[in-house]
């Protein structure tokens, strides 16, 4: 603006300069009596003294012009610095500048310093390494400002940094070099990933889960054909995956098929969730028997039967030897003379034999459920009471005593 107001006056001055030279060539003239010949040289002596004044305008004209144009330059370079102040200071991602060679860092923005919890004061000036935990730091610099001033330019790489108060956050940091009145600088900018990382270490921990179940999983749609599964059920029916994900239900479960999916998916979504016993068959064609518990799920839209078979060979096994066992016991305990009973740790009769329900004298469903003070009184009671508790610490009792049952003895 001062410029500007000094070429101004200079112009201002030169007009009155040609004035008064027109003025003073006019009186000597007039006074050496060559009026007339003025009068008559007129055009040409004011055309010579027009010249320079308006050498003098077009040297002043693109002086101002070309003043006027590196004005607007600065404005405009002004308005660009503006412009990236505010971006850098409200950016939503943490941004530090440092000094290329030097590592030590120039400026830094508002997100930064909340990201790490610091003032500006104690980072500014300070190398950038104060930035990043001890196990991030080789060669006095980080390992992603080593590699991003030797190696590709913007690309992003994952590293950490440590806040003020100790606790170490991941991110993700893009950097690019340029320079300024020669001398290089790199700018980083750091994105907070600590959210992101966690929930991918738990989609991981997850997946990892549910690969290495030893129940086969597997993720249906309404049409009965295999979306997913995991690695169990590959081992457990004997397919590989691509082969698995290529059938349908009925293709390993025998007592569904084709014609009664249908309904089995409208009683799933009723429900919202089942739980049964049915046999999975092998890629082999062994068939072994599994409990199955299906969930309804609804992701993006679509439907999904997430099912869960636990093979149940071994309980079938240990359930058909039990009953074998139970068969043998009754068989047993019922043709014995002698009298044999069970009780549990409230010392109440959970089994008698036909020998000691004629014995009591009473229907077998009134004396199950029941201790002996309830079946034989409150003084009898208490003698058998006592036999029991001896019973019970681990004794092995052998000997014979009166006991008032009714009217026996």
């Amino acid at each position: 603006m001062v410029k500007n107001k000094f070429i101004y006056i200079v112009l201002l001055l030169g007009v009155i300069v040609w004035i008064l030279d027109i003025a003073i060539d006019y009186y000597i003239f007039r006074d050496l009596s060559l009026l007339d010949s003025f009068q008559l040289l007129s055009f040409t002596e004011v055309l010579l003294h027009t010249l320079p004044l308006i050498s003098f305008i077009i040297f002043f004209t693109v002086v101002l012009y070309y003043a006027n144009k590196n004005k607007l330059a600065a404005q405009k370079l002004k308005s660009l610095e503006n412009k990236y102040e505010v971006q850098f200071n409200e950016a939503l991602d943490g941004i530090a500048v440092a000094n290329a060679e030097s590592g030590i860092l120039v400026d830094c923005n508002h997100a930064l310093l909340e990201m790490t919890g610091r003032g500006r004061g104690e980072l500014i000036g300070k190398h950038q390494s104060v930035l990043h935990p001890p196990e991030s730091i080789e060669d006095g610099h980080s390992k992603s400002y080593k590699k991003h001033l030797h190696g590709k330019e913007s690309q992003n790489l994952e590293d950490r940094i440590l806040t003020k108060n100790g606790e170490i956050r991941d991110v993700s940091i893009k950097a690019n070099i340029f320079e300024y009145e020669g001398t290089r600088y790199i700018q980083g900018i750091f994105r907070d990933i600590s959210e992101q990382k966690k929930t991918e270490e738990q989609l991981h921990l997850v997946q990892f889960s549910v690969d290495n179940s030893n129940d086969s999983l597997f993720w249906i749609d309404r049409n009965a054909k295999f979306v997913n599964v995991n690695m169990a059920s590959c081992k457990n029916l004997g397919y590989s995956r691509d082969e698995l994900l290529s059938l349908q239900v009925s293709d390993i479960d025998p007592e569904f098929p084709p014609d009664k999916w249908t309904e089995h998916w409208n009683n799933l979504r009723k429900s919202g969730s089942l739980t049964f016993e049915s046999k999975h068959k092998r890629k082999n064609g062994t068939i072994f028997p599994v409990e199955v518990k299906i969930n309804y799920i609804l992701f993006n839209n679509r439907e999904y039967n997430f099912a869960f078979a636990h093979d149940i060979t071994e309980r079938k096994r240990t359930e058909i030897n039990l009953q074998e066992s139970e068969s043998k016991f009754k068989s047993i305990t019922e043709n014995a003379t002698d009298y044999i009973f069970i009780k549990d740790i409230d010392r109440r009769y959970t089994f008698i034999n036909q020998a000691m329900q004629k014995l009591i004298g009473l229907p077998e469903d009134e004396i199950l459920g029941k201790t002996p003070e309830e079946i034989f009184g409150h003084e009898q009671g208490l003698i058998v009471k006592e036999v029991d508790d001896r019973i019970f610490s681990g004794e092995t009792v052998e000997e014979t005593r009166p006991l008032a049952i009714g009217d026996k003895k």
